[in-house]
């Protein structure tokens, strides 16, 4: 792991294998819950690490990148687990497997009520109390552009969606899913060099568009399906 990119926060934290981490998140993308929750925290944490690396330097650009790219790869991971159990729990493009997608891509709703402070985000889990949380690192020690962005934005959206007919299931197909996934991950891209205009031009001349193309499908979406843990049947 890159030392400089993802420094030591604390002591004991989970220490895995490359095959080991990508099985963890494949597991964890399984189950439309776990998704949510991993999905959001692993967003938040790659958003925050932005903040802490602006495009002021070569450096900090290096680690921007890395940081973006391991969020990208995992999200990945979570997100091709999430589509091969659904899958294998309705049946491939049935449904009741899109109304399953359409649930697990409400986990940027979690962005709305995220409390962000020195070194954690606390993020509530929806049906539940106030005091059920999940709890992740951030990189940043505080609240940068782009980590304000989206939540502003997520704040945004839940007013409109207020309005909607609640009635109304959300479906998605795999395809869509996976579009939803690389798309917010272009998105954090760009808020990080929409935040960073004036020293923005250190960045011309590198795709980061298609690293990150290839960061989800190719090895994160790709990592999953041949090496992650097999969906299962109950």
């Amino acid at each position: 792991m890159d030392t400089g990119t993802f420094p030591s926060a604390y002591q004991g934290r989970a220490n895995f294998t490359n095959e080991g981490a990508i099985n963890f998140l494949s597991v964890l993308g399984q189950d439309e819950h776990s998704h949510r929750a991993v999905t959001a925290a692993q967003h938040l944490y790659t958003l925050s690490a932005l903040d802490k690396y602006p495009p002021t330097s070569d450096a900090n650009i290096e680690h921007a990148h890395d940081a973006l790219m391991a969020g990208t790869q995992a999200r990945g991971i979570l997100d091709n687990a999430r589509i091969e159990q659904a899958a294998t729990d309705y049946g491939a493009d049935s449904e009741d497997a899109n109304k399953s997608l359409g649930r697990s891509a409400d986990w940027i709703k979690l962005g709305v009520g995220a409390a962000v402070g020195v070194g954690v985000a606390a993020i509530p889990l929806p049906g539940t109390t106030a005091a059920a949380m999940v709890i992740a690192p951030v990189a940043a020690d505080t609240v940068g552009g782009a980590v304000n962005t989206f939540i502003g934005h997520q704040i945004d959206k839940g007013v409109d969606s207020a309005e909607a007919d609640p009635r109304e299931q959300a479906q998605l197909t795999s395809s869509d899913f996976y579009s939803k996934g690389i798309n917010q991950m272009g998105e954090a891209h760009n808020t990080y060099i929409d935040g960073n205009r004036k020293t923005g031009d250190i960045l011309d001349g590198q795709n980061w568009d298609q690293d990150i193309n290839v960061a989800y499908y190719g090895t994160g979406t790709g990592e999953n399906e041949y090496r992650g843990r097999a969906s299962y049947k109950d």
